[in-house]
C-alpha cells in the first residue's frame, strides 16, 4: 500500500468515527469528500466551525492573566466530558493537546463557551490493553512517559 492510499484510508476512518459522534464536547462532523482538482487526491473533512479557535490560542492570549477559576473548571469539565464519551466507546484519542481542543463561542462570557475535542486522526480502538493502544503515537510533549 502506498503512502497516499494509506493517508486516504486513515482520513476515511477518521470521518467514519467522527460521523458516529453526537456529543456536545466533540467537534461535529458535517461531510467529507475526496478532492482531486489539485496536484493529487486529498480527503477533506468538513467539520463544525468553532469560531473561538484552538485552546492553544486562548492560553497564549491569556498567559499570565488571573482568570476566573470557574472558567478553567468549566473548560476542564468540557474536556473530561468529551474524553468520557470517547472512552465509553473503548477508544483512545492519542493526540490530546491544546491544538486539538476547539472553542465554540456561545455567549459573550468565556464561561458560556463550549470546548470540543477534534482531530481524531490518531484515534484507536482499545482492546483491553492500554499499552498496545498508546505505544509511540501522539505528540511528544503531551504523551505520558510510559
Amino acid at each position: 500500500m502506498n503512502r497516499l492510499t494509506s493517508q486516504l484510508e486513515s482520513a476515511n476512518k477518521e470521518a467514519l468515527r467522527l460521523k458516529s459522534y453526537h456529543h456536545k464536547n466533540i467537534v461535529r462532523y458535517v461531510d467529507n469528500f475526496i478532492d482531486s482538482s489539485g496536484y493529487g487526491k486529498a480527503h477533506l473533512l468538513i467539520m463544525e466551525f468553532c469560531d473561538g479557535g484552538e485552546l492553544r490560542g486562548f492560553l497564549k492570549k491569556h498567559a499570565g492573566k488571573q482568570e476566573n477559576t470557574e472558567v478553567y473548571i468549566k473548560y476542564f469539565s468540557d474536556i473530561i466530558e468529551g474524553l468520557s464519551e470517547i472512552h465509553s466507546r473503548k477508544q483512545m484519542h492519542r493526540d490530546l493537546k491544546p491544538e486539538n481542543i476547539f472553542i465554540l463561542i456561545v455567549g459573550k462570557s468565556a464561561i458560556e463557551h463550549v470546548l470540543k475535542l477534534g482531530d481524531f486522526g490518531l484515534m484507536k480502538d482499545v482492546d483491553g490493553s492500554i499499552m498496545s493502544a498508546t505505544k509511540g503515537v501522539g505528540s511528544g510533549p503531551y504523551m505520558s512517559p510510559e
